[in-house]
């Protein structure tokens, strides 16, 4: 009956890690993966494993995060064409039709009394034949009851004008103008980078998650077959009376295998959330039954280098840091925008004018007030100046203010970049050497456990002394996985508070 005991107390003290190592495993957003050898059901339909490699190639490609910043660029790009465009002239037509009355020039009665000189046609027939070049009045007003009164629906009016404005110098505006529109673009792509940083971030402690689930489900497979054959030999031995065991040993062991189901399913459930965690980051792109690979959870290989080392990196590649460069630049920009706004803007103007309508009357007197008649060209430069000073300076005092405000976001984004480097760097090294220290204890526990073993089948050592083994050994052994899960997610967020990935490896080989 030794044998079964000492299976039953590995088992015991399996689940007793587990209790400790299953919550972490679903307290993190998104868990690892990894698919370990163990009996499972069949899928449905052929599963595609990938790489954790290539679920970052996956989701830097179709992450809706990614693409929503990669659209965001497109938008800055096309305000930064507009910027540009303000040097192009600015034309404006408009086209004009309206009903009209019917004008008729007239000449004064009073030139029907005076007599030409030279024949006997008055001033006032003479004039009144050319009456076009000698208009000196009209049979009508501009008087809403005149036109009432002479209201004819034949009659119309329409009107051509086009103008053209050229800007030749506007004091700094458009120039300022391009320069905020291109630190748009450039923040946009700032922007683009970060979410492709938080995407790939969120992929990686999925992964891991999964693989931690999978490692402790591997881990308890191991011993389930043993916890199987323990069942049938009490189930035996008690059918024949055996003095070894008693049916307070059946209660335990039956305890037990509740314990570890219990156990199972809340590892499964941490599987297939973290299964649906990738399927979320990567889109509806998503391959149909994703999978990771069968590699077996271990450490990722991270060169841990100085505080101060990665401190440079990300002054250099942390895109949030280079985002706030960028603003700075852009509220200059803005002050720079808003002081030119007080300058006038020097532009060359073209006007052209054509006004027809049904009246025949064409009074050719440049002096004569004509708007149904008519063309007009109009050319030179012009001097546009708003004189809104109030309003102008309040902007202004708003965009030196934005600016003081996003240096002093700088200066606090940097500290709390710092602080984050920090911790994660702190994190990576503690997890590095919690890692060495729990292998070391696993090799230890395990001569522990050979000892204590052979010493109970020789009979020099109680059951007490071997369940502690069991328990030390087993309970050793699933540290050592979490440890190798922390310090692989210490590696995953340290890049991310650097920029740029603190190791090139973050993988291992298939498990056979």
């Amino acid at each position: 009956m030794k044998r079964p005991l000492v299976m039953y107390i590995m088992l015991c003290g399996l689940v007793a890690g587990l209790a400790a190592a299953a919550p972490l495993a679903m307290a993190q957003p998104a868990p690892r993966a990894q698919p370990a050898p163990r009996a499972r059901p069949a899928p449905r339909a052929q599963v595609r494993r990938y790489t954790l490699a290539q679920l970052e190639q996956l989701v830097r490609k179709h992450s809706p995060a990614v693409l929503a910043a990669r659209a965001k660029v497109k938008s800055a790009q096309v305000a930064l064409l507009k910027a540009k465009l303000l040097w192009v002239p600015a034309a404006k037509m408009t086209l004009s039709f309206a009903p009209a009355p019917r004008v008729k020039c007239t000449v004064p009665e009073a030139f029907r009394d005076v007599q030409m000189t030279s024949g006997s046609q008055s001033l006032y027939d003479l004039m009144n034949a050319d009456r076009e070049k000698y208009c000196l009045g009209t049979d009508t007003s501009d008087d809403v009851r005149d036109f009432i009164k002479n209201y004819d629906p034949t009659s119309y009016w329409f009107r051509f004008e086009a103008s053209l404005i050229q800007p030749l110098y506007t004091f700094g505006k458009i120039r300022n103008a391009k320069r905020l529109a291109q630190k748009g673009v450039a923040a946009q792509r700032l922007r683009v980078r970060m979410a492709r940083h938080e995407a790939v971030r969120d992929v990686r402690r999925a992964y891991f998650g999964l693989k931690l689930a999978r490692e402790l489900l591997f881990e308890i497979d191991e011993g389930w077959k043993y916890l199987r054959k323990a069942q049938k030999r009490i189930d035996k031995q008690l059918a024949a009376d055996s003095d070894d065991v008693d049916t307070v040993d059946k209660y335990r062991l039956e305890l037990l295998v509740v314990e570890v189901k219990d156990q199972v399913l809340q590892l499964q459930r941490a599987e297939r959330l973290a299964l649906a965690a990738l399927r979320a980051l990567i889109g509806r792109r998503v391959p149909k039954n994703l999978d990771v690979d069968k590699a077996p959870l271990t450490r990722v290989k991270a060169q841990v280098k100085s505080l101060k080392h990665y401190l440079a990196l990300a002054g250099h590649n942390r895109p949030e840091l280079r985002l706030l460069r960028v603003a700075i630049g852009a509220s200059k920009a803005v002050v720079s925008l808003r002081k030119s706004m007080f300058a006038p803007d020097l532009a060359f103007v073209l006007k052209i004018r054509a006004t027809a309508s049904s009246s025949k009357d064409d009074p050719q007197s440049a002096y004569a007030r004509d708007a149904l008649h008519g063309t007009g060209v109009y050319l030179g430069l012009a001097l546009r100046w708003n004189l809104d000073f109030h309003f102008k300076y309040a902007a202004l005092s708003k965009a030196q203010s934005e600016l003081l405000a996003v240096r002093h976001l700088r200066e606090r984004a940097t500290l709390g970049v710092e602080l984050q480097i920090e911790k994660a760097h702190d994190e990576l090294v503690t997890a590095g050497k919690r890692l060495t220290l729990l292998q070391r204890a696993r090799k230890t526990a395990r001569k522990w456990l050979i000892t204590m073993s052979q010493r109970h089948d020789l009979g020099t050592a109680d059951t007490k002394k071997l369940t502690d083994a069991v328990k030390a050994y087993f309970q050793t052994q699933l540290k050592v996985h979490r440890a190798v899960y922390e310090l692989n997610l210490a590696a995953v967020e340290l890049s991310r508070a650097v920029g740029v990935d603190v190791t090139k490896s973050w993988s291992r080989k298939k498990r056979k």
